[in-house]
């Protein structure tokens, strides 16, 4: 049980104001470690996904981040494949808006050139490519909280 695994101590170690925990196993991939919730990309900013449910599009959407975005997936975890199309739409969104700073949307490190038009272009992304039943939990570092679920 987590009040069994983290004590006071473990939590006063920790910074900042939010965070994102997930408690369940994987039902979808296999139950490594490596698949442990939530799992985390850092570009652009640092984000996290906990997530719940099954992509049934899962394999086609993996073989799109590899071979279209280029984007390494290291687990058979549905929610990496959320996270790393959220986080390709996002700085997909971040250059088309001017707020990227340059190629792919790279910048200078200021936090605030994510904007809100930018998360939700990435969220309609999102749910416009995964299909299935689904909800969770973006947190983008220093920037938003974002909560979704399937259509």
């Amino acid at each position: 049980l987590v009040k069994d695994v983290f004590q006071t101590h473990h939590m006063m170690d920790l910074r900042g104001c939010v965070g994102l925990g997930h408690v369940r196993y994987p039902t979808a991939g296999s139950s490594s470690c490596a698949e442990a919730q939530p799992l985390y990309t850092n570009y652009p900013r640092g984000v996290c996904v906990a997530h719940n449910g099954n992509l049934t599009n899962a394999e086609e959407l993996a073989g799109h981040c590899r071979e279209e975005l280029g984007r390494h997936i290291n687990t058979d975890s549905d929610s990496e494949v959320l996270l790393n199309i959220f986080a390709d739409s996002l700085i997909k969104g971040m250059a088309a808006s001017g707020s990227g700073g340059g190629e792919n949307g790279r910048s200078g490190g200021k936090r605030n050139d994510i904007t809100v038009e930018s998360i939700f272009g990435a969220m309609e992304e999102v749910m416009s490519r995964c299909k299935g039943g689904y909800a969770g939990l973006y947190l983008i570092n220093g920037v938003a909280l974002v909560g979704f679920r399937d259509p």
